[in-house]
């Protein structure tokens, strides 16, 4: 069906865009990333790999491409010219929030401060990620979050409940606090209930290209 309406519009003498946002094309990559080293060959999760293969047949479908970062542009014009032996213009526009959203956020901590409402809580760590795709990253500093809430019962952890599952033990469940995933406008006020918001990566071309 992608294929009939990219040549239907080909036809029509349109220039086809695709737009990448992640590494979403290079298998072996994503087999790399924390997410792919949790694939099971066996299991039906190998159906996320099709996916991917799906991803890079389509590359040759489309004349220009667009992506997030300068990193994703060099990985993607890698894999057109291995793949295709193909060249292709890539434009990159910068996945950043938008000025008015950065604005809004600034207006949340100045009213908070006026009102005398913001309390900054020393003993409370967030962890946002919004998905489970970064649960292998987070291993990097579960060790020390762990240390940190068995140090004092007063400490808390904040994260956003898709991000993984029970990670720590079940007698320090009650310093430990998630939340649903929330529209993009709620999150400074999200931001704003920790004193200190982490977000560990792993070292891989996946994570490198985000």
């Amino acid at each position: 069906e992608l294929i009939q309406i990219v040549s239907r519009l080909k036809d029509s003498g349109c220039k086809v865009f695709a737009d990448y946002d992640d590494l979403v094309f290079n298998i072996a990559e994503y087999r790399n990333s924390s997410a792919g080293q949790q694939i099971d060959s066996a299991s039906k999760d190998i159906a996320v790999l099709n996916a991917f293969s799906l991803n890079q047949s389509a590359l040759s479908l489309f004349d220009e491409f667009i992506v997030s970062t300068t990193v994703l542009k060099n990985e993607l014009r890698k894999t057109l010219k291995n793949t295709f032996n193909k060249s292709c213009e890539i434009h990159v526009i910068p996945n950043t929030p938008s000025s008015y959203w950065i604005s809004y956020a600034d207006i949340l901590f100045d009213q908070s401060c006026r009102d005398k409402t913001r309390v900054i809580n020393t003993s409370r760590i967030g962890y946002f990620g919004g998905t489970a795709s970064h649960s292998k990253d987070f291993q990097l500093v579960h060790q020390w979050i762990h240390d940190f809430l068995v140090s004092d019962p007063e400490n808390q952890f904040i994260y956003c409940k898709v991000a993984f599952n029970q990670l720590f033990p079940a007698h320090l469940s009650h310093q430990i606090k998630s939340f649903a995933p929330v529209t993009y406008n709620k999150l400074p006020a999200i931001y704003n209930l920790s004193w200190l918001n982490i977000a560990p990566l792993s070292s891989s071309s996946f994570n490198q290209c985000k």
